[in-house]
């Protein structure tokens, strides 16, 4: 039954209501229907009709509000979805072009400093080949956690694809993105990811590009910091390397 079917239905019982109860009073009692009495039913039969018309009002809407609510929630689940890495729980690749691009502008029009570090662990095919995908899995996790713990206010965290993350500093010029990123080396070189077959040691390279006004677009940007990492893997792994610039962090 339809809402309007359901008030069609409560107006014709409670319109009814009155006149028949006057009808059997007149008919008990005799003679014509005392004006007060009639008031008072009249007016006891609106206020039951306006009662119970409030009532399933509120009730839709009411249901309406729930509704709502509900769907706001699923599209929030997955919008958070689509933007996030199914594994590692950190943003994923479009979520980081986004922001990155945001990020950009953000700097391009207030003239301050951007750098971008991409992460890559030190062979994780030997992992993977040794161990088994799930304990990879949990080595991505433990990377990503620490990329978490380790980043500032306002830096972001993305898994790029694979075994690399990329993690974009905002304010935050060459030098104080490789010292970032030299804390951060060290302190998943001194730590042990705890696995299914034990624990694991596990290393990352790290490559770190600054933006440049007019000079880098998103692209080069991440082109720039894959090709100091790839300097870093150069240099033997296990270090920091900033663009155009030499190794750092040897072990």
């Amino acid at each position: 039954m339809t809402y309007a079917q359901e008030f069609a239905l409560v107006g014709a019982v409670v319109g009814l209501l009155a006149p028949a109860g006057m009808f059997a009073y007149t008919l008990v009692r005799g003679g014509p229907p005392d004006p007060r009495l009639l008031f008072a039913v009249m007016a006891s039969g609106g206020m039951l009709f306006l009662a119970v018309a409030g009532w399933m009002i509120g009730r839709r809407e009411d249901m309406l509000a729930d509704r709502n609510a509900e769907l706001r929630t699923l599209s929030e689940q997955l919008k958070l979805q689509t933007l996030t890495d199914s594994l590692t729980q950190v943003a994923n690749r479009r979520a980081l072009d986004a922001e990155l691009g945001k990020e950009i502008a953000r700097s391009a029009r207030y003239k301050t400093p951007l750098s971008l570090v991409m992460v890559d662990l030190d062979h994780f095919k030997t992992i993977n080949d040794q161990h088994g995908h799930p304990v990879g899995d949990q080595v991505l996790k433990f990377v990503a956690q620490a990329l978490e713990r380790h980043k500032r206010k306002g830096d972001f965290v993305a898994r790029f694809g694979g075994e690399e993350f990329l993690v974009l500093l905002p304010h935050t010029g060459a030098e104080d993105a490789v010292r970032w990123a030299e804390r951060l080396r060290a302190a998943m070189a001194s730590l042990a990811v705890t696995s299914d077959v034990g624990p694991l040691a596990v290393t990352a390279s790290f490559g770190v590009a600054q933006w440049q006004n007019g000079q880098l677009t998103p692209e080069t940007l991440i082109a720039a910091a894959d090709k100091a990492l790839y300097g870093a893997k150069q240099a033997g792994r296990n270090c920091v390397f900033p663009a155009a610039s030499a190794p750092t962090g040897l072990a």
